[in-house]
């Protein structure tokens, strides 16, 4: 039983992991879609950029059709990643405890 815990925990580390590298490949793409004499930094960044990737914090209106398409997938994609993390580590932890008790 304790294996198919640790099997569980694993699968669940790897899954937010491969959430976080493709929340981090649609910020990159997000950055690269930035409009011709267009800046992506602003004064809010360094307010709201620890909390959230750059890519989601980029301004809309300096972005492309392309960008601006690419950014909502980004923000998407963080909200899943916050999702799996909260959800399925309240299922890990808790199964971790039955297995443990």
């Amino acid at each position: 039983m304790i294996d198919l815990a640790y099997g569980v925990m694993a699968i669940w580390i790897v899954g937010y992991f491969c959430l976080l590298l493709r929340g981090f490949n649609l910020g990159r793409l997000v950055l690269n879609q930035v409009a011709p004499g267009e800046a992506y930094r602003d004064v809010s960044y360094w307010s709201i950029g620890i909390k959230r990737g750059l890519g989601t914090t980029t301004d809309p209106e300096c972005l492309t059709e392309l960008g601006r398409a690419l950014q909502k997938r980004a923000i998407r994609n963080e909200y899943v990643a916050y999702g799996w993390l909260a959800g399925g580590g309240i299922l890990v932890f808790s199964f971790l405890a039955y297995v443990y008790a």
